[in-house]
């Protein structure tokens, strides 16, 4: 989406110097938040009215600096309720605003964005000099822990995030995780916990470009016994290994060594 005028000319002035992260003036976040379209609004107010007719109709955007370059400034766009209680839920949209064009894009870390309940949460996690291109890589939290849809299921997750800059704007070139805490109630046969942690390790070359990603990983899982006064391990078992991802120039992409 191409912002208004008003809006690109308080952004450059802004971002003419270097600015912290995090930190965000009121009066550029308002024109940004007006000018979001009309569905990511209404979006928020379902998110939210979700959680209980005691916070519906207090849903409010707001907008954190992640990172800034010359060009572009990455933006967390987070949906959120004005009512205190519910400070620590939110869900959180990444978005470059490419400051020479005045254009404003949007990144989806769920692959069905309309029926996601997960809430998002993204931080900037380093540059990565890559062949040809530049790489920037975030780290994305979800989990489904909100007010609205506590069941058996609990999950966490954290993933590592590429985007690579390209003629035509920043593109995702990996997504990998490197953390999954899963948990699963049955009262019928028994609980299961999953733990999986992985360590990303960037290989770089003699121009301190980065040529792969390598993820040593570990998992473990435990079954305990339904019914039990104190829970009880019924079953434990664990794998580990490596994944390796190689930096592919022409094809713009991390691919997966097998």
């Amino acid at each position: 989406m191409v912002l208004p005028n008003e809006v690109t000319i308080a952004a450059r002035t802004y971002f003419g110097s270097p600015q912290k992260p995090g930190g965000f003036p009121a009066s550029l976040e308002r024109v940004l938040v007006a000018n979001l379209p009309r569905d990511f609004h209404q979006a928020c107010q379902e998110i939210i009215g979700s959680w209980g007719a005691d916070v519906a109709g207090t849903a409010q955007w707001q907008v954190r600096l992640l990172f800034q370059q010359p060009k572009q400034v990455w933006l967390a766009f987070r949906c959120g309720s004005r009512v205190p209680d519910n400070a620590k839920y939110y869900d959180e949209r990444l978005a470059v605003f490419r400051l020479d064009t005045a254009s404003l894009k949007f990144f989806s870390f769920g692959s069905d964005a309309e029926n996601d309940s997960n809430l998002y949460h993204v931080e900037f996690a380093e540059l990565l000099p890559l062949d040809g291109h530049e790489g920037i890589a975030f780290r994305v939290a979800s989990s489904n822990d909100n007010p609205c849809c506590a069941g058996p299921e609990a999950i966490a997750e954290e993933r590592l995030v590429v985007y690579a800059d390209t003629p035509q704007g920043p593109r995702e070139v990996l997504s990998v995780v490197t953390r999954r805490e899963h948990a699963s109630h049955d009262d019928v046969d028994g609980d299961i916990q999953t733990v999986y942690r992985a360590e990303a390790r960037f290989e770089r070359d003699a121009r301190d470009r980065t040529t792969a990603v390598t993820l040593a990983f570990r998992e473990e899982i435990i079954e305990f016994a339904p019914d039990a006064a104190q829970p009880t391990i019924k079953r434990r078992s664990e794998r580990a290994g490596t994944l390796r991802y190689r930096w592919n120039p022409g094809a713009v992409r991390f691919d997966e060594v097998k």
